[in-house]
């Protein structure tokens, strides 16, 4: 509401809520509008002026309460109650319009009901309103759950109890047998805790004697028909004693109750435990003779003194007021009270409080009513000795009955009443409200009503004396059994907000109720909602506020306004009401609910049936159209409403008003809304696709087919711009062609929008793709199924037909064959004859159009078969002067070429005279004696073909006589004939492959077949595949398949060894071999497929370990596993993200040093797993874990990175470790990725890290932030971090490389491959690179190293080395380093295949290292160097036991070593790898902790100097203050604590054990020396950086002698304070 105001010439501007009245101009007709407002505003601007002139205000605001009730009966409030924790307020009482109710019609009925109203406070909202379903009930007492989610009710009629929740739902109900109290409703008697327990206290009738007792009882909100948790009954009876107050404390731990004893006059308050309902301490007695009190307890928890319990007490008649107050103190209730009697100040005979509330420790507030007219707001006030209740009025109301009221605020309450007449001053003037008694809500909430609240100007003010408690013996006690709960059958109702009123009867309404009540003079008229007038059938008299309602209204809700126009000014205030048309008992439809909403099209006839009727007095029922609808569209025909709209200007929402009649009765007007819709016109089935794709260069149509407009509007299509597309005559559809070629493979987008002449249109979007599809042939392609030819065959293959998008006449056919294959008149010939058309031929042939080629590639193999002899060719006797004919056997060629057979005689190609051959027979005819003896024939055969002629041998032996052949009969020779294989196109010959062994005895095996290895793997069986150790002269191996993958031809199976712990015990593991010993064949459709006989493939075994070591083995591995993931990543974190300066200094440059240093400690031990030896137990197993944990490989790339690089690999693919031992131990690929893995990812990310340095430099001139971003990743990045991971990834790189030489390829189809294969030189590259730059920054600047700049940017070279003068060769250890790891990656890799070798060079390769650390000790903390040379001791210790374990030291006469000394010297090996482990983490955890511990002692130096500091000032004389301080003085001796990265003597003494030797001193004096005569240029110029040693201050070298006195004494003060600090 906006309501201008003047007083005293003042002006405000006030705002309401909508539920409060809206001031606006006066209602004026439409057509004499813009005069009216000329009019107003003339007659303002006077009224303004007179206003000015004579100080008259206009009519105050007007606080209009809200007004629950009907306007038929009375309502009566009993209770009320408010939450603070859900802002909610609850009303309760009865009522006895019944046409308020959902349930009931709309004429009243006798008796009354229960009612309980929600609100939501500030502003005051109504959320719901239910009421019982019964008659003459009553609710008496409305309580709330402590967080506000529950209600408890209690109905005193018929003596139940009701729980609802917060949105009104009814969660229980429970009844029992009890005697309510009705003398009054001020009282709160229930309670439901936090743990939904209820607590109600309630009075129980002995019917023998008519006397009383109060119970108090405890149960579940959810009980159903059973005994209380407990029932507690006072320990008397009484004609006269009544329930009063109930209440938890604060922590809902114990209660306070409160229970009048009339008969005796005492008011007992007892404090109980919840849990248990024990009286806890004395209860305390108020006795005075009181009649009709009303009584009000509260409880609040205070800091300073705990729970503090109020209760305020009003004598309603007898004009007495009392305080009670209670709290602990020392362990016991204390109880304060006071009292004053004869309060005449109160005046009336009906004196009561509303509601208590509890402010501070020592004021109270209570709402008081008074003398039924008046509200007071009371305090009471316990700061002094004398305790006052003060009361001011602050709302005047007239003939109160039943008024309650709530507290909600700080001083803000609620109260309601129920009255017929309401005034707002002592003095103004009373207005009639109602005809019968209503409920009215009040308050002084500011944000509710701007109505000035008017305040009494003499407060009433009321001294109370103290009083002392009786003495009684009357308290609770607990009984076992008193009564059972039931659970009554119980229904509720929503409650109405509007006025009912029946529609075929004439009703007179009294709206006094709703009239708009003020001071003002004005009058007051009823109009619709709208403004417009009232129906015929409604009229309103406004000086009784009647509103008569004939028969025949509108059905349903109404909305009215009640407009008051003021006589002053002409303005206006407006209240809104409602009013519901009932149907009860007249002529109306049988569900009128049913009239929903409808869609009427244009340009169609749309009928609505209405059939269902009901209270007709005649079978004819008709409709009729009712006279307020004049629509022309718009007929009744019999019981249908017919609509047949066909202008445009008919569409949107409309409401047609009907009746019904049946010749005797007429029904009200019912309302019926519908919506004259006209749809777009649309493509019915979806039109054409969405996304079209068409051909270059080709004309496509695109048909229009299912246009469709609902109405039968003519369609009108229009196209978007777009050169591709043309719209067709008569919407015929589109033609699409496109012959620009730029526009290939590029979306075209363009739209259709169908339009009908209303307009309404729709658009459709259309993306199209123009393609060229290469050429192609359709079907099968040339030289598909040639896979083979035999030389000397023909074979022809037509061209196949050509498919191209474009004419495929256009298409060129361009062929890349060889020799042997022609192409002539569209046939392709295939003819081999030659030797050089022999062997395998790649060719292609290549389809091309104007745009796009296709090339099919094809390979042919050519085979030839060398002839074969057909028979054996044996030894011939020839007789001299006989003749001995011998033919030879046939000579097959499978080709059927012809076959040259060259004969050659004792290795001479000449033809001897004994001798003739042609073609295949020799004839013998010797007639020389010297002839005689054995002769060598020898017959090269051949088809010119093969490369080497084929040859046999036999001999002609000449004997001079019969008898020598027969006595050389049996010396005959023959020759054995080759297999002949027939070769068959369609046979598969399958492979398999030994995927893994284990140190469990789980072999994987894997099939490899182009077709059906789904089906020869379940061929596999003991049958036909036997396993053998091969080392074991072939020992048998059992086994069991334990699972079959079909589509992988994988097969898992479980060895059973006969004494696995002795398999590859010695230097060369044994060998396992899988061999098949038939032939496994599967036939289907043509193709053979098979696994030819004598198959075998071999592996080495692992050792084998037992389920003890398995589990050992698993657990710490499990632990170490967490160590790299604690550690590593943690460290990381650290080092990249923790920016703040203290955890800088303390935490992040010691953790990550030595988690970097003791990753190069244990790297050594840890490679020496890649020796090609067995080593027994787990040692194995750990070491691979740890030298995961070295190479920082816990990215798991293995999962997710080497699938992404390398794809699906070739199942044939053998790709594989250079021997067992490498790949046991992670280097199971010869392919640099797959080796380096996390290593590789890591460079990735530092290429990624510069590449956003560089951006950053690049905008930070723009960016001032990106500046600071890139100057602190410069620090970082240029260049100790990459120094650091250069010198401790060094070895995985330089392994993954070296290794990569043996399998290079570059001309793979895998693109993992070729990557591994192309970044190894690189790798080599950036290797000897890098090791060379590190270098020649330390030697370049070798007499500098210890500035600042050169640590700044090369630190991570030298960090933690001696630097000259104290070492010259010190800086170069990690180049030692790095060269140590270059010669044991090629003793790995390049000796793998010589044990003992490798071995020797190790070995010789750690003693030099020992060496080395003992004559330079390279590192500048001893500690460091002693763990060195720890390190590499237990490097050598594993070699030596390595040596044992190859058994060179045992005789030949030993059978070697046993199982159970191999073992042992496993278990040796792994005791000297977890005591590298445990010495190296000792020292870590050692040098951290001394670490932390300076930089402690250097921030207590800070402070100790700015403490004498302080002194120094304080005590020093004004002129010596202006003198030069002496030094060195303490303070600039604890200057030195100060920087990150120097330390003091102190340090050196007491700090650092490790540092402590006179040596160190005198060689620290000679650098000292050497440094102030540094000449250097670039770096050599920069400030000294002295690492951990101590350096002196540049002033300390001038002050002279003099001041050896005032240093003394400073430094004499700090050996005090060390003192101190020990002694502490």
């Amino acid at each position: 509401m906006l309501q201008i105001c003047t007083f005293r010439q003042h002006y405000y501007i006030n705002f309401s809520s909508t539920e409060l009245p809206m001031r606006h101009g006066s209602l004026q007709s439409k057509q004499s509008r813009a005069s009216q407002i000329f009019i107003q505003l003339v007659l303002l601007f006077a009224a303004q002026f007179l206003i000015r002139v004579v100080n008259l205000a206009s009519c105050p605001q007007a606080q209009f309460p809200m007004v629950i009730g009907g306007v038929r009966d009375t309502i009566r409030p009993n209770s009320i109650n408010y939450n603070a924790a859900t802002n909610a307020l609850a009303l309760a009482g009865k009522s006895q319009d019944f046409t308020m109710r959902e349930d009931r019609s709309a004429s009243d009925n006798p008796g009354s009901y229960s009612f309980i109203y929600y609100f939501k406070v500030n502003p005051l909202v109504q959320k719901w309103a239910k009421a019982s379903t019964g008659t003459d009930e009553e609710f008496a007492d409305v309580v709330f759950s402590a967080d506000g989610q529950y209600l408890i009710v209690e109905q005193v009629t018929n003596q139940m109890y009701l729980i609802l929740d917060a949105l009104g739902n009814l969660v229980n109900a429970v009844s029992f047998t009890y005697t309510a109290y009705y003398e009054s409703f001020h009282l709160h008697n229930a309670l439901i805790s936090s743990d939904r327990q209820v607590f109600l206290q309630n009075r129980f009738k002995n019917t023998t004697t008519n006397q009383y007792s109060i119970y108090l009882m405890r149960f579940p909100m959810t009980i159903n028909a059973v005994q209380p948790t407990f029932i507690l009954q006072m320990n008397y009876w009484s004609w006269d004693t009544y329930q009063i107050a109930l209440e938890f404390t604060p922590n809902e731990a114990n209660l306070w109750s409160i229970i009048h004893e009339d008969y005796e006059a005492y008011l007992l308050i007892q404090y109980l435990s919840a849990r248990t309902g024990a009286v806890i301490g004395t209860p305390f007695f108020f006795y005075w003779t009181i009649d009709y009190l009303t009584v009000f307890l509260k409880v609040k928890n205070f800091p300073s003194i705990g729970d503090l319990m109020v209760t305020a007490i009003c004598d309603d008649y007898g004009d007495y007021a009392a305080l009670i107050t209670a709290k602990l103190e020392s362990g016991s209730m204390v109880y304060k009270s006071y009292f004053a009697g004869g309060v005449w100040e109160f005046i009336g005979y009906q004196d009561y409080f509303l509601d208590l509330q509890i402010r501070t420790e020592t004021n109270y507030l209570v709402l008081l009513s008074i003398d039924d007219q008046i509200v007071y707001l009371g305090s009471f006030d316990t700061s002094s000795t004398t305790v006052t209740l003060t009361f001011t009025e602050v709302l005047y109301y007239i003939t109160n009955l039943y008024t309650v009221g709530a507290f909600y605020g700080d001083s803000l309450f609620y109260f309601v009443h129920a009255s017929e007449y309401v005034k707002y001053t002592q003095y103004g003037s009373l207005s009639h409200v109602a005809t019968q008694q209503s409920l009215i809500f009040s308050t002084n909430d500011q944000t509710q009503s701007h109505q000035t609240v008017y305040v009494d100007s003499s407060p009433h003010v009321i001294n109370l004396i103290s009083f002392a408690s009786a003495t009684k013996s009357w308290k609770f006690n607990n009984v076992t059994s008193m009564f059972s709960l039931t659970k009554p059958s119980v229904s509720i109702a929503n409650i109405r907000s509007a006025i009912s009123y029946c529609i075929c009867q004439t009703e007179n309404i009294y709206l006094t109720i709703k009239q708009i009540v003020n001071d003002c003079d004005g009058w007051q008229q009823l109009t619709l909602s709208d403004g417009s007038i009232l129906p015929s059938n409604m009229d309103f008299y406004n000086t009784s506020f009647l509103l008569v309602l004939r028969p025949m209204g509108i059905i349903g809700s109404l909305k009215f306004n009640i407009v008051k126009t003021y006589t002053s000014d002409g303005s206006t205030d407006i209240k809104e009401i409602e009013l519901i048309g009932l149907e009860d008992g007249c002529l109306k439809l049988k569900n009128s609910s049913a009239l929903q909403p409808i869609f009427v099209p244009l340009n169609s006839v749309y009928q609505y049936q209405i059939s269902a009727f009901e209270n007709n007095s005649t079978a004819d029922v008709f409709i009729q159209k009712d006279s307020s609808s004049t629509e022309t569209w718009f007929a009744v025909t019999g019981q249908k409403l017919v609509f047949s709209s066909t202008s445009f200007l008919d569409l949107g929402l409309h409401t047609v008003k009907f009746n019904l009649y049946d010749h005797i009765k007429k029904s009200g007007t019912y309302s019926l809304t519908l919506t004259i819709t006209n749809s777009a016109p649309v493509f019915r089935y979806g039109g054409p696709e969405k996304f079209l794709s068409f051909p270059y260069k080709v004309k496509k149509i695109i048909s229009f087919t299912d246009l469709y407009d609902a109405e039968g509007h003519p369609i009108t299509i229009t196209l978007s711009s777009t050169p591709f597309v043309i719209l067709l005559s008569g919407n015929a559809g589109l033609q699409v062609y496109c012959e620009d070629s730029s526009k290939i493979q590029i979306p075209q987008t363009f739209s259709i929008t169908l339009t009908d002449p209303q307009p309404l249109s729709t658009s459709y979007t259309f993306s199209i793709i123009f393609t060229n599809v290469a050429p192609k042939f359709s079907g099968s392609t040339p030289f598909s199924t040639l896979k083979k030819i035999q030389v000397n065959q023909v074979i022809s293959f037509p061209l196949p037909t050509i498919e191209d998008d474009q004419d495929p006449s256009l298409v060129k056919v361009e062929n890349y064959l060889p020799s042997f294959i022609e192409f002539s008149d569209g046939v392709y010939t295939i003819a081999p004859k030659t030797r050089e058309h022999v062997g395998k031929f790649k060719f292609s042939i290549e389809l091309k159009d104007d745009l796009l080629s296709t090339k099919y590639d094809y390979e042919c193999q050519v085979t030839n078969e060398p002839p074969v002899l057909s028979g054996e060719i044996v030894d011939q006797y020839a007789l001299l002067n006989n003749e001995t004919i011998y033919q030879l056997p046939k000579i097959d060629d499978h080709e059927g070429m012809p076959v040259i057979i060259t004969p050659t005689y004792d290795g001479e190609t000449n033809t001897p005279k004994w001798a003739k051959f042609i073609w295949d027979t020799f004839t013998f005819y010797p007639t020389k004696q010297s002839e005689v003896g054995n002769h060598t024939i020898e017959i090269s055969y051949t088809e010119n073909i093969i490369v080497k002629p084929k040859k046999a041998s036999f001999k002609v032996i000449i004997v001079s006589d019969i008898a020598q052949i027969i006595k050389e009969d049996n010396k005959t020779t023959t020759i054995k004939q080759p297999t002949i294989i027939d070769q068959v196109s369609t046979k598969i010959f399958a492979k398999f492959q030994i995927q893994s062994i284990t140190k469990t005895s789980l072999l994987q095996l894997k099939f490899i077949s182009a077709k059906a290895k789904d089906h020869l793997v379940e061929l596999i069986d003991s049958s036909n595949m036997v396993i053998r150790i091969a080392s074991k002269n072939n020992e048998a191996v059992q086994y069991t398949i334990t699972n079959i993958i079909k589509e992988a031809g994988r097969i898992d199976l479980r060895l059973i060894f006969s004494d696995p712990l002795t398999l590859s015990n010695g230097i060369t593991p044994d060998v396992l071999e899988v061999y098949f010993n038939d032939t496994i064949q599967f036939s289907d459709q043509g193709t053979k497929v098979t696994l030819p006989s004598g198959t075998a493939k071999q592996i080495d075994i692992p050792t084998q370990m037992n389920d003890r070591s398995i589990g050992i083995g698993n657990a710490i591995i499990q632990g170490m596993s967490g160590l790299v993931f604690a550690a590593i990543p943690g460290g990381v974190a650290l080092n990249f993200f923790l920016q703040v300066d203290l955890i800088q200094q303390c935490i992040r440059s010691m953790f990550i040093q030595y988690i970097w240093s003791l990753l190069n400690d244990l790297s050594f031990l840890t490679i020496l797993t890649l020796v090609s030896m067995n080593v027994p137990g787990i040692v194995q197993m750990i070491q691979n874990v740890m030298l995961n944990f070295i190479y920082l490989d816990i990215l798991k790339t293995d999962q997710w990175f080497i699938p992404l690089v390398f794809g699906v690999e070739d199942e044939e693919d053998t790709d594989g470790g250079l021997n067992s031992f490498l790949e046991q131990n992670g280097f199971s690929s010869v392919n640099s990725i797959k080796n380096l893995q996390s290593s590789f990812i890591y460079v990735i990310v530092i290429f990624l890290l510069y590449s956003v340095m560089m951006f950053f430099i690049l905008i930070g001139d723009h960016v001032p932030r990106f500046q600071k971003l890139a100057e602190s990743m410069d620090r970082k990045l240029v260049w100790n971090y990459p120094i650091r991971f250069f010198i401790q990834q060094y070895s995985p790189f330089f392994f993954a490389s070296l290794l990569n030489l043996y399998g290079l390829r570059f001309s793979d189809t895998n693109f993992g491959y070729i990557l591994g294969s192309v970044i190894t030189p690189i790798i080599f590259i950036w290797l000897a690179g890098g090791t060379s730059l590190i270098f020649t920054a330390i030697f370049i600047h070798r007499d500098c190293l210890d500035t600042v700049e050169f640590r700044s940017l090369y630190g991570s070279a030298i960090e933690g080395l001696k630097i000259p003068p104290h070492s010259n060769f010190a800086p170069y250890f990690n180049i030692l380093y790095i060269l140590r790891w270059t010669l044991t990656g090629l003793i790995m890799i390049c000796l793998r295949d010589y044990p003992g070798l490798q071995l020797q060079s190790l070995f010789m390769i750690s003693i030099f290292q020992q060496l080395f650390n003992i004559l330079v000790q390279p590192y500048e903390e001893r500690i460091e160097n002693l763990m060195n040379f720890i390190n590499e001791v237990f490097v050598s210790a594993y070699m030596l036991i390595l040596f044992i374990l190859t058994e060179f030291s045992t005789s030949e006469e030993d059978e070697g070593l046993t199982n159970e000394t191999r073992q042992f010297l496993g278990w040796a090996l792994l005791t000297v790898v977890f005591l590298s482990i445990f010495a190296n983490l000792t020292k870590l955890a050692v040098i951290i902790f001394i670490g932390l511990r300076k930089r402690c002692q250097r921030m207590t130096a800070k402070v100790i100097d700015t403490q004498l500091q302080m002194q120094t000032e304080l005590y020093e004389p004004p002129k010596v203050k202006n003198r030069p301080k002496l030094l060195p003085t303490i303070r600039e001796e604890v200057k030195e604590f100060d920087d990150d990265d120097e330390e003091d003597e102190f340090d050196k003494q007491f700090v650092n054990p490790f540092n402590k030797s006179a040596s160190g001193k005198k060689k620290k004096s000679k650098r000292r020396s050497k440094n102030r005569s540094l000449v250097d240029n670039g770096i050599c110029y920069t400030e000294k950086y002295d690492g951990p040693r101590y350096q002196n201050n540049v002033q300390k070298v001038q002050i002279g002698q003099s001041a050896q006195s005032n240093r003394a004494s400073n430094v004499g003060m700090w050996e005090k304070y060390k003192s101190q600090r020990k002694l502490q």
